[in-house]
């Protein structure tokens, strides 16, 4: 039964909490009618990309309605709110566990609270090794340039000792510019150990002459894999002044 709040010339009016959003209601004759905004959005895409434990979603879709996100272990009955955006752009799911599967998908509502039909699902099972895997293909590269072209050198941390490490070395005219280490502790030089303020590493200048020792001046460009550092001329006395 509605319930009312009046009469007028003999219709009944619906409650106010029984009129719908983007509903316009009239008078004709002795009935309530009533249009309606019901065209729904449509329905949006996403791709997904993986984090450490997140999953984030870049949704494409209509302009102007908000793209929610929900998402569920394969295993499990309820839906969860995995975040929401207006227009289109990223929502990361983060706290994700490892090793469960996960079902994504995506909808979109309008103002008049009308939603999409949902987006493709899309299955995500993340994993440490997935998480990883990246890193793991540039360290796999490191190690095949390293072995096909390296040379062998020592590296001297300014804080004491030294290790034998292999390098590429880049030369112009005679030269060492710069070196790619391995970004390892072990079999290279990390960039949170290399010290540009009295680090050296003893190299050759040409291939065959006798190693001399070369200053780290700056790390440049790196990746999991791989660092490059700018060497120049050791000079004992501006050890820690640049």
């Amino acid at each position: 039964m509605v319930q009312t709040v009046g009469y007028l010339h003999g219709v009944e009016f619906p409650a106010v909490g029984d009129v719908a959003a983007g509903v316009d209601y009239g008078i004709e004759g002795d009935s309530l009618t009533g249009t309606a905004d019901i065209t729904t959005p449509d329905t949006p895409t996403f791709t997904t990309v993986t984090g450490a434990n997140s999953v984030t979603l870049t949704i494409d879709g209509e302009a102007g309605v908000t793209h929610e996100v929900i998402y569920k272990a394969s295993s499990d009955t309820d839906w969860l709110d995995g975040g929401s955006r207006v227009g289109d752009g990223d929502v990361t799911v983060s706290s994700l566990d490892n090793d469960v599967p996960y079902i994504f998908t995506v909808y979109s509502v309008d103002g008049a609270t009308n939603s999409s039909t949902p987006g493709v699902a899309v299955n995500i099972t993340l994993s440490v090794d997935a998480t990883n895997e990246i890193d793991d293909d540039l360290d796999n590269m490191a190690e095949i340039q390293l072995d096909t072209h390296g040379e062998p050198v020592v590296y001297w941390p300014r804080g004491g000792g030294s290790r034998a490490i292999v390098v590429l070395v880049d030369r112009v005219d005679g030269e060492v510019t710069n070196v790619w280490a391995a970004n390892d502790s072990t079999i290279g030089i990390t960039t949170s150990e290399a010290d540009t303020g009295g680090d050296t590493i003893e190299i050759a200048t040409r291939i065959g002459r006798t190693k001399v020792k070369r200053r780290i001046l700056h790390i440049g460009p790196q990746d999991a894999g791989l660092v490059r550092y700018d060497l120049v001329e050791f000079n004992p006395d501006l050890v820690g002044v640049l």
